[in-house]
């Protein structure tokens, strides 16, 4: 079973290659356990309130399951530090 753990995230606009009705995405920030391809499932108010760019210490864990690519998953009610805006 998967632990949570602590890692920097930030919001950024997704390639238009990437399939999602979203228009900003929140990613691991470079340089650290996780790469930068995958992506994080978290309240969407993180992604829509702030500007591009902003960084936020946020509680997750990975996922990964044969029905789709690996992902990191926060839950909606966890509310991430504020880093950088």
């Amino acid at each position: 079973m998967a632990t949570y753990e602590h890692i920097i995230v930030e919001v950024f606009l997704p390639e238009n290659a990437e399939h999602t009705s979203a228009n900003r995405r929140i990613r691991p920030v470079k340089g650290q356990k996780y790469p930068q391809n995958l992506r994080v499932e978290c309240d969407r108010s993180f992604r829509e309130d702030y500007p591009l760019g902003t960084k936020f210490r946020m509680q997750v864990k990975l996922v990964e399951g044969k029905e789709r690519s690996p992902f990191l998953y926060s839950h909606y009610k966890w509310k991430p530090e504020l880093i950088e805006q």
